[in-house]
């Protein structure tokens, strides 16, 4: 199997699973926004990390973080019928943070204060 391939499947299990929690999980709940931002595929399709923002107050993220990890045999057999692969890797979640690091560097950077010469 080539990286061109995973990169691939990377990018359908993103896509398949991003539109599958929009109609599936956070249909029922408009107070919080989810966007799978990367899936990284283990070279034997066993097991796909899903990294998701969620944008929203902490008790939201925790608890649709909870949802997704709770639901991810059911997205996983969801996902199953809308990829074609021999093996559908098993779903594990993870919050990704970036934006968060991102806006607290950005606060540090703003507080600096540059004295002209």
């Amino acid at each position: 199997m080539t990286n061109r391939r995973l990169e691939k499947v990377n990018v359908n299990i993103q896509r398949i699973l991003g539109s599958l929690i929009n109609l599936k999980i956070q249909g029922s709940d408009y107070s919080t926004i989810i966007s799978v931002t990367q899936v990284k595929v283990s070279p034997d399709f066993a097991i796909a990390k899903v990294f998701v923002s969620i944008m929203g107050d902490s008790d939201s993220v925790k608890f649709t973080l909870e949802s997704l990890k709770n639901n991810s045999k059911i997205l996983r057999k969801e996902l199953s019928e809308n990829i074609y692969l021999k093996k559908v890797p098993k779903l594990n979640f993870y919050l990704d943070d970036t934006l968060d690091k991102v806006e607290k560097m950005n606060k540090l950077f703003d507080q600096i204060e540059i004295t002209p010469e």
